[in-house]
Formats: structure tokens, C-alpha cells, sequence
């Protein structure tokens, strides 16, 4: 309350009192001349009384975060009254008028009239409601008035010069202006961070003293992050540059986010926003926050589209009541994708794509790594698996605790559901897979860490799915007299709340050939050294290669097929299928006049599009010298058909 301090205005305050109490109503100081009984009684009737309504919504808004809105205007006697609705967006106390600096109304001829030289002050993160009286009374013909805060010494930070025009003024007259209406709107926004952050915004609702927005941060990153320091406070900018700043929530002041975790809630900015600013923007970490570094625990983040006239008027609760909570929009997301995508690596191990789940909170690809190499391998190395978007956001994956690095053993195959942590974005289309994206090989037949590429995973059309309740304990604060730290988001949600898929199964060894898509044929080749080497039948399973054959070695000594593990299969692609040998014979050696008959398995699937693959023995030291117990013997233009 800030009420005139000197002696003349507590006299006339007294004796506008005791006119009241008597029931005389004087019009003011000035004498006016009138022509006419009639015209002096009806300006009599007009000046002494009455309250009008108008629907103005006179406000000022400080781009330090600190807003004005007058709510009505009265002119009575020698004393002028402004009801004001003053909020402190900041994080420390605002000074609307001082005693060397009292707040200021004027007219349109110049007039002015100044409020109690007193100190009014705003605690951070308050609406105040306030009754400044002015010394009056209103000059003739006020009816364009301005309000100025901090007149003289104003500045951009803890004492802001807030100016509010156009306000009417009757001497006699209470004006009450106009209550703003309550909006509120659906929301599909989101934006991606590369730490493997994404953050939803699914609802906002415009109040008279702030705006509340739905939001879901889901971190995708093993670290924790933050998406509010006290220094750099997250805010809401208008197309005018003003700013609306968070409303920090007592219970996680900073927005904290654990690894591998989701905040969701609903944050409060301080402010009234006017309906035709234009769209607002939500700025994350703006100051001091990384807009780019992979391992970032203060991301830059930026939000725009989020837009008043797109709102509709909602009912403001009756008083002492609590209003609904701000919905969380159904996001829009794809259907499920089935997909027959396959990489094949120099080192023999296959990756296999077959379907694509798009949930809330998650992208889950169905896939299927084979092990062709003789070391186990990691397909996440340095926990850089890692899956894009044709947009450039990334998706981090999730895992299981006791499978970090994502082994694969010698000949196993690593089936399951892969969940990678983040709504997929609005506009994107496609999606790319890679295994090992930072210190993977891509052409070393060697490498233990292999680097496949899966591109082109298709999004497909979105569709609405059902809302996405808050986790349970996420509660959402109603509205409040004053925006305080109630205004709140949800703790952290645990990972395993999450809509999940499972983990990733364990490894299993190569599936029997019995099942697959089998082909007779009648192939055969013959060694200089003496030794046949016949293909009757090949099978194409989920995961190897089986090869029906028949080997007579006629030469005089021991050979082997598979001396440096170097038995090979080839498709016309390029890509090579090792063999997985026998534990009690794994060169595959033939006694002299000796045959050996069984299957011989090639691991990995055979690749989509291949249409012919080749066979060859001691493909690195072999030899077609007559003497050789290495012979290089080579069965090319073995039929796929259908796989």
C-alpha cells in the first residue's frame, strides 16, 4: 500500500472523510461555470458519483521480467487512486517508486500528479496488489493519463521504468478495467539437444498473472543436467522482446534431470501476456548454457511457435477454488514401421533392422547383431551407439546394466527391442543407426569395435495416441495468489517408469540350419592336388549360412580347408560370411584318401538383394599348386533365391 505522507494530503484525506460521513460530495477545488440549471445538475451527477466499466487492459511490460496492469482508476475529492497489479518476474526485489523518485501520473496538457515519496518494493517471483494514491484532484478534460514508475532514475535491472498510457480519467469516477480472460491451447513443440536431451512441450495456458506450460524433459545422457542455474533462469520472450522469467519450483529450483531420466510438470513464467504480441519464445539456459557440446549439463535450448491467439477461452475458477491442471496434449506419433533393413561388416558381423516403435518417451528399433568375427565384439564401445533423425537430433540408447558396451560373443547373435531415449521430432522422416558412431571401424575385417551404418529407417504418418499421464507423485500446482515456488515441475521420473521396451536379450549361439529357405544344387570343383570338393544343398537361416557338402582329398597327405580361419563366403555385394567351424576340428582337415560329409555354417544373414554367393577355401594362404596341403578351391555362383 503506498499512501501520501505529508501533512497536506493526510488533511485533505481527513477531510474528504468527513464529507463522506456528512454525505456531501464535493466536486473538487476548481469552480466551473455552467450554462443552465440542467447542464449543472447533470455535470453534478456525473462528477459526484458512479462507477464505470471499461475494456481497456492498460498494462507495461519490462523486458528485465517485471510487469505493471492497472486495474482501475478512481478520482475522488483531491485524491486520485490507482489499483495496480504489479508482478517481480526476477530473482530479486524490484523498486516501483522511492522517495526521491515517487511514481508519476500525467496528463495530456502536462499536468502532473505525484504519488507518496515512500519506497514501494516487490519481493522476487510476487504479484502485489497496490493502491497508489496521487495528489488531485484530476485536471478538466483528463482522459488520456499516463502512469510512470521510476520517472527519474530508473534502469533496466532492480528499479524499471515502467510506463502505462491511454488511461481514461472522470473526476467523481471509479473506472474498473476490463479482467483478462483465461486462455489456454494444445501445444506440439519440441526441441533436441545434442547431449541426447529432448524436451516436449504439450500445453500452455495464459492466466492474469502467468503462463503455464506443459512441459516433458527426457535426458537420454548417463549424466545429470540442469535446465535452470539461479543465474540464468529459463524465460518466455514476446515478439516486443519482453521477457516473462520462470517461477523457480521450490522442490528442484535448478530443473534437475538424472541420467537416463524424465521431468515433467508444469512451469510457471511470471507475467500477463497480451493475446496480440505473437508467438512466444521459451529459452533454455540462454546466458551461460552450451548450445552444442555432446557431454553438455547446462544446454542452450530454444523454443518458438508458442503462440497466444492459437489459445481459447477457458473458465477462470471460482475463488478458493483450484483450477484443473494444464493438459499435456496427446502427442502425434508414427506407427509402428516394419522394416527389412541389413548391414553387413568387413569383420563378418551382420546387424539386422525389422521393425521401428515410436512411444512418448522412446524410439524402439527390433534388431538382431550377429557375431561373424572370432573375438566378441561391442557395439557400443564407448556408449556411442547412437540414432538420428534426417533432422539432425540425435537419440541415445538405453542399455541394459549389465551389458553396457553391448558385447556380442564369438558366433553369437544379440536379439531384442533397443530403446533409444526421446519423442521423435515433428518433421522428421527418416532414421539412421550407428553402432560404434565415435571410435568404430568401418573396413577393418579385424575390428572389434564395428561401425555399421543403418540408414533410411522410415517414420511413416503420425497418428494420435492417448495422453501421457504424469508420472505419479507429479503434481502440478494450481493457481495461487501470488506465483511462488509451488509453481512447480515433477521430480524425476525413474527410467524404468518410462514407456519401455525390453532390454536388449542376451547373446545366443547360432540358431540350426533346419528352417530356412533351402536350394538343391549340384555344384563341384576339383583341386590340382587330387581333392573334389561337391555343394548339394544351401540353406539361408535367420542367422548363418549352411552349406551341405562333400570334400575327398586325394592327395597323398593331410589338407586343410580352413588353415588361417579363412573358409569363406562371399555374396555378390561384397559382403563376407565366416565360417564357424567345428570345436574338434576347426581347420577342417582331411586324411589322405579320407571324405568328410556335413553342414558347414557361414555366420550372418544373408544380406537383402544378394543373388548369388561364392565359396573358397584357405582363401588367404591357399594355393592351386599339385602339391598343396592348402588348396584354394573356389564353388562360385551359388544360388540365394528368396531370403
Amino acid at each position: 500500500m503506498a499512501d501520501p505522507s505529508s501533512t497536506g494530503r493526510d488533511r485533505a484525506m481527513a477531510e474528504e472523510m468527513n464529507r463522506r460521513e456528512s454525505g456531501y460530495c464535493r466536486c473538487g477545488a476548481r469552480r466551473y461555470s455552467f450554462v443552465g440549471f440542467a447542464a449543472s445538475l447533470a455535470a453534478l451527477l456525473a462528477a459526484c458519483g458512479g462507477t464505470e466499466r471499461s475494456e481497456l487492459q492498460p498494462l507495461a511490460v519490462e523486458p528485465n521480467g517485471t510487469s505493471v496492469y492497472v486495474q482501475s482508476i478512481e478520482a475522488k475529492g483531491d485524491l486520485v487512486t490507482l489499483g495496480v497489479l504489479a508482478i517481480n518476474g526476477r530473482n530479486e526485489p524490484v523498486k516501483l517508486s522511492e522517495t526521491t523518485d515517487p511514481v508519476m501520473l500525467q496528463d495530456e496538457a502536462g499536468s502532473q500528479y505525484f504519488a507518496a515519496k515512500e519506497d514501494v518494493e516487490v519481493p522476487p517471483h510476487t504479484a502485489a496488489v497496490l493502491k497508489i494514491p496521487f495528489a488531485g484532484p484530476l485536471s478538466r478534460n483528463s482522459n488520456n493519463l499516463t502512469v510512470r514508475f521510476n520517472p527519474r532514475y530508473g534502469n533496466r535491472f532492480n528499479r524499471p521504468q515502467l510506463m502505462v498510457q491511454g488511461l481514461p480519467g472522470k473526476q467523481g469516477t471509479l473506472i474498473d478495467f476490463a479482467t483478462p480472460i483465461n486462455r489456454e491451447g494444445p501445444l506440439e513443440l519440441s526441441a533436441h539437444h545434442a547431449n541426447g536431451l529432448t524436451l516436449a512441450l504439450g500445453g500452455v495456458r495464459f492466466t492474469e498473472r502467468d503462463t503455464r506450460v506443459a512441459f516433458e524433459a527426457i535426458n537420454g545422457n548417463d549424466r545429470e543436467i540442469s535446465l535452470s542455474r539461479r543465474s540464468d533462469l529459463p524465460y518466455l520472450e514476446d515478439g516486443r522482446a519482453n521477457r516473462y522469467y520462470l517461477v523457480p519450483p521450490a522442490s528442484n529450483p535448478q530443473l534437475l534431470v538424472s541420467g537416463k531420466q524424465k521431468l515433467a510438470g508444469v512451469l510457471h513464467f511470471a507475467g500477463r501476456v497480451p493475446q496480440d504480441v505473437g508467438p512466444l519464445t521459451l529459452h533454455i539456459n540462454e546466458r551461460f548454457g552450451n548450445p552444442d557440446w555432446k557431454e553438455a549439463r547446462d544446454p542452450k535450448l530454444q523454443i518458438a511457435g508458442i503462440a497466444p491467439a492459437q489459445t481459447s477461452e477457458v473458465a477462470i475458477p471460482a475463488e478458493g477454488s483450484k483450477p484443473a491442471p494444464v493438459a499435456f496434449s496427446a502427442p502425434k506419433l508414427p506407427e509402428i514401421q516394419p522394416v527389412s533393413l541389413q548391414v553387413n561388416h568387413p569383420n563378418g558381423t551382420v546387424l539386422r533392422v525389422s521393425s521401428v516403435t515410436f512411444a512418448p518417451d522412446a524410439v524402439v528399433l527390433d534388431m538382431a547383431v550377429t557375431n561373424g568375427l572370432k573375438e566378441p565384439i561391442q557395439l557400443s564401445g564407448a556408449g556411442d551407439m547412437l540414432l538420428t533423425d534426417d533432422l539432425g537430433n540425435p537419440y541415445l540408447p538405453t542399455p541394459p546394466p549389465d551389458n553396457q558396451a553391448l558385447n556380442v560373443a564369438p558366433g553369437a547373435t544379440l536379439k531384442g527391442r533397443f530403446t533409444f531415449l526421446g519423442r521423435v521430432a515433428p518433421g522428421a522422416s527418416r532414421l539412421t543407426l550407428t553402432t560404434n558412431s565415435v571410435y568404430g571401424s568401418d573396413d577393418w575385417s579385424r575390428s572389434t569395435k564395428p561401425k555399421m551404418i543403418v540408414g533410411g529407417i522410415s517414420i511413416g504418418q503420425s497418428q494420435a495416441v492417448a495422453s501421457t499421464p504424469l508420472a505419479a507423485g507429479a503434481a502440478q500446482s494450481g493457481a495461487s495468489a501470488v506465483p511462488g515456488p509451488d509453481s512447480a515441475a515433477a521430480p524425476s521420473t525413474p527410467a524404468e517408469s518410462m514407456p519401455q521396451a525390453a532390454a536388449p536379450a542376451g547373446p545366443t549361439p547360432p540358431q540350426p540350419p533346419a528352417g530356412g529357405n533351402t536350394i538343391e544344387v549340384n555344384l563341384q570343383t576339383n583341386h590340382p592336388n587330387g581333392s573334389v570338393m561337391r555343394l548339394s544343398k544351401v540353406t539361408y537361416n535367420e542367422d548363418n549360412i549352411a552349406l551341405e557338402m562333400t570334400v575327398t582329398n586325394g592327395h597323398n597327405e593331410q589338407i586343410q580347408l580352413n588353415f588361417r580361419d579363412d573358409m569363406l563366403v562371399k555374396d555378390d555385394l561384397g559382403n563376407r560370411y565366416n565360417p564357424a567351424p567345428p570345436p574338434s576340428n576347426p581347420k577342417v582337415t582331411v586324411n589322405p584318401g579320407a571324405t568328410i560329409k556335413g553342414q558347414f555354417v557361414f555366420i550372418g544373414r544373408i544380406a537383402p538383394g544378394a543373388r548369388n554367393i561364392t565359396l573358397t577355401t584357405n582363401s588367404v594362404l591357399g594355393s592351386d599348386w599339385k602339391r598343396s596341403d592348402r588348396p584354394k578351391m573356389i564353388i562360385s555362383g551359388i544360388p540365394v533365391g528368396g531370403s
